[in-house]
């Protein structure tokens, strides 16, 4: 029981986090956060979630800066 607790509370995050180059801490936030909102089915979705917000956060600063470069006014 203590195992698999251990192995739930941080190896999953960890090795999670580091192959989606995500912090430990904000992929069990996620989960939790999910599991909080919507349950099992949240923490299933949670991560899916989070990498799209992550994705569009990240296009969309690039999209502000690529403008910036076009736009030397602005």
């Amino acid at each position: 029981m203590a195992l698999n607790l251990i192995e739930a509370q941080f190896v999953t995050p960890a090795f999670v986090g580091h192959q989606l180059h995500l912090s430990p801490l904000v992929v069990f936030l996620a989960i939790v956060f999910g599991l909080w909102i919507w349950g099992p089915v949240g923490a299933i979705v949670a991560l899916p979630v989070l990498l799209w917000i992550g994705q569009l956060l990240r296009s969309s600063a690039e999209a502000r800066r690529l403008q910036g470069e076009e736009n030397p006014t602005g």
